[in-house]
C-alpha cells in the first residue's frame, strides 16, 4: 500500500496509535488492546513494534476506541 493506510495515516502515525492506546488507554496491557480490536496479541505487538502494517480494519477499530477513549476523558471519568 506505499506506505499508507485508511484515511491518508502513515505507518508511523498507525504505529504511534496503537502504542499510545496500548500505553494509555489499556496500561501497556498489550493483551487487553488486542481483545479490544479482535485481534491476536502477536498481530498487535506486530503492529507496535512496525513489524507488521495495520489493516484499514484495525486502524478503523484503533481510531474507534481512540475516540471513545478521548470522548469520556472530555466528559469525565464518572460517566457522564
Amino acid at each position: 500500500m506505499d506506505g499508507q493506510t485508511y484515511d491518508s495515516y502513515s505507518l508511523s502515525e498507525t504505529r504511534d496509535l496503537i502504542v499510545a492506546l496500548r500505553d494509555s488507554v489499556f496500561d501497556g496491557q498489550v493483551g487487553e488492546l488486542a481483545i479490544a480490536l479482535g485481534r491476536p496479541v502477536d498481530e498487535v505487538e506486530g503492529w507496535a513494534d512496525g513489524t507488521f502494517p495495520i489493516d484499514d480494519e484495525g486502524l478503523i477499530k484503533a481510531r474507534g476506541i481512540a475516540d471513545r477513549a478521548a470522548s469520556r476523558m472530555v466528559k469525565g471519568t464518572s460517566g457522564g
